[in-house]
């Protein structure tokens, strides 16, 4: 299953407080196991709402009530897992729930094994234990019929371009394409062209989305386009442009700005 299904299956089990307190994701390196495990962790600490601020605590490893094991070696030894075992005795600092991610669970030895499924099977207070393998049969048959299993498919490799502008974005990639046209062609009509064509995609965009969110993915975009059409003269500009929005200029003085200094 992709990401995104797993994810919405999850969700749904937290919505009807049927979430499992054991699971494991199997999947290559890069299926985004490791990434909804985080994002689940968030939403078992935080069932009522999760902040954004939260969230990258969680990302960035900074969370204390969210432990993940990294394997030092090649096998995972009772040592390491023993630490966790203590850890799981007290509370959680910030909420009395504690979430515990173990990478290539896969690679444990057989008395961490063992250690593992008795902190499953005997868990210390609300814990949310989620595994993350390749290899399925690696893992003791013990441990595997008391988790739920997600199997995730190979992450689609997107294209550059694709990344920039996902199919619903055409038409936003055909009116900065007409743009770029136009400021390299140095025709006036650049000018007028931003309050015409640009602003009202801008403002309808940002009633869904931050609008600052919004303004530097359209500058990161027109960067890219510039790059593709080897317009290396519109750079510098748009390295200004970038400075200029964290200067809370207006945004469309910024392009306009831009349309006056190409056709100078």
């Amino acid at each position: 299953m992709k990401q995104q299904e797993i994810q919405a299956q999850l969700q749904c089990a937290l919505e009807k407080q049927q979430l499992r307190h054991a699971y494991l994701f199997l999947g290559e390196k890069g299926s985004g196991r490791f990434a909804t495990a985080q994002w689940l962790a968030g939403q078992f600490l935080y069932p009522k709402e999760v902040t954004k601020e939260e969230q990258e605590r969680i990302e960035k490893g900074y969370h204390p009530d969210v432990h993940v094991l990294r394997p030092e070696g090649k096998v995972v030894k009772r040592e390491e897992v023993q630490a966790f075992y203590e850890e799981m005795s007290r509370s959680g600092l910030e909420s009395k729930r504690q979430v515990f991610i173990f990478l290539e669970a896969d690679r444990f030895h057989e008395a961490a094994s063992n250690l593992l499924l008795k902190m499953i099977e005997e868990p210390v207070g609300d814990c949310l234990f989620l595994f993350l393998a390749q290899r399925k049969e690696a893992i003791l048959p013990t441990i595997l019929s008391r988790v739920q299993v997600f199997y995730f498919s190979k992450a689609e490799i997107e294209t550059e371009e694709e990344i920039y502008f996902p199919k619903e974005e055409s038409e936003q990639k055909a009116i900065l394409e007409e743009w770029i046209h136009l400021l390299q062609q140095g025709d006036r009509m650049a000018f007028p062209y931003v309050q015409m064509k640009i602003m009202p995609f801008v403002s309808a965009r940002s009633k869904n989305l931050e609008q600052r969110k919004v303004q530097e993915q359209l500058l990161d975009r027109l960067l890219w386009l510039a790059k593709e059409a080897e317009f290396f003269a519109f750079f510098p500009l748009l390295f200004q442009a970038k400075e200029q929005l964290e200067q809370n200029v207006n945004f469309q003085h910024i392009l306009e700005y831009i349309a006056v200094r190409m056709d100078s």
